[in-house]
């Protein structure tokens, strides 16, 4: 997880998309109500995830 400061023209549709998260995720960890968002706000963005498959390993990940 990082923080990401929310800049002049952004969104959180271009922000989603920049980092392949869903909004629904980012309004969610960071207790958003609405979709607005101003230049300033930090926002926590999350990892993207892997779901683990039978035979990976550390290293093939």
């Amino acid at each position: 997880m990082f923080v990401y400061t929310v800049k002049p023209g952004d969104s959180l549709f271009l922000i989603s998309q920049k980092y392949d998260i869903p909004i629904d995720t980012i309004r969610a960890v960071n207790g958003l109500t609405e979709n607005n968002v101003v230049p300033g706000l930090a926002l926590l963005i999350t990892n993207r995830y892997y779901t683990v498959q039978p035979g990976d390993t550390l290293y093939s990940i």
